[in-house]
């Protein structure tokens, strides 16, 4: 009994606990920075509460979409962004998974008319209806005044497919040892051009040299800023790309190869990405 219980407890300490609805969940461990001995890093592994998004930015090389999310009286926590095809009936989903590598690709969205939904873990949902994706267009849509649809079969349904923050990689992110005055949270994916996941992106809070979060071996990154903040997300051997963040974010990322011929920069930033 008394290995059972130091067992458990043992086991406990070092995995992320969800109590309730919390946003704030982390296992910390420290590690030795091996450029920077007077630099203290942690490995966060990835917050496993409730998420609660306000803003939701999608990036893609030749479209970018914004949408603006609703605060949820239930607090059960966004699941899923998915996207059904009007021609089809399709669902998509942002990314999927390769069976042969067992790793993320993103989905590419054809030029097509969509239904948005946002899905919470309740099984409640909001749906855009008629959305037309056009390339070389910047989208701003509006979810806050939608009316919020019970659960149905359909929905859940939706809750079977595999969930935004679900882990495919190592899922460890190192950053340096940095607060916020505002906690504002944003976390998401970062993907090539060719379709796969980024390993271990770069993700820097602009005007800052020291604050910088390096992301999973899966492409994900979380962390935290300061309300109208810029970041910039950056990748060797793609443009970079720079967006301002004003509240609780997720983002999903594609940054576009460079053409790099010996005269310029591997990593340099593109405009400032506004929607409007």
């Amino acid at each position: 009994m008394i290995r059972l219980i130091l067992f458990i407890i043992v086991f406990l300490s070092n995995q992320a606990i969800t109590l309730g609805y919390s946003d704030k969940i982390y296992t910390e461990v420290s590690c030795q920075n091996l450029t920077n001995k007077d630099t203290e890093y942690h490995i966060f592994f990835a917050d496993t509460s409730k998420w609660h998004p306000e803003e939701f930015h999608i990036i893609y090389p030749d479209m970018k979409l914004s949408f603006k999310l609703p605060y949820e009286n239930d607090r059960s926590g966004v699941a899923n962004l998915l996207f059904i095809d009007k021609e089809n009936g399709t669902v998509h989903q942002l990314d999927y998974i390769d069976h042969k590598t067992k790793q993320r690709r993103y989905t590419h969205l054809a030029p097509s008319i969509y239904d948005v939904i946002l899905l919470y873990n309740n099984g409640k949902y909001l749906r855009r209806s008629d959305v037309f994706f056009e390339r070389n267009t910047s989208l701003e849509i509006d979810m806050k005044i939608l009316s919020i649809h019970p659960s149905d079969s359909e929905s859940k349904h939706w809750l079977t497919m595999r969930a935004f923050n679900t882990p495919i990689g190592d899922r460890e992110l190192l950053r340096k040892n940095y607060t916020t005055d505002s906690k504002l949270k944003c976390r998401g994916y970062v993907f090539s051009e060719c379709g796969n996941a980024m390993n271990f992106p770069a993700i820097r809070i602009v005007d800052s040299i020291n604050k910088q979060t390096i992301g999973a071996l899966d492409g994900y990154v979380e962390f935290e800023f300061n309300t109208n903040q810029k970041i910039a997300i950056a990748y060797v051997g793609s443009y970079s790309c720079e967006i301002t963040l004003t509240a609780n974010s997720g983002i999903f990322i594609i940054l576009e190869d460079s053409k790099f011929d010996g005269n310029e920069s591997l990593i340099h930033s593109a405009p400032l990405i506004k929607f409007q």
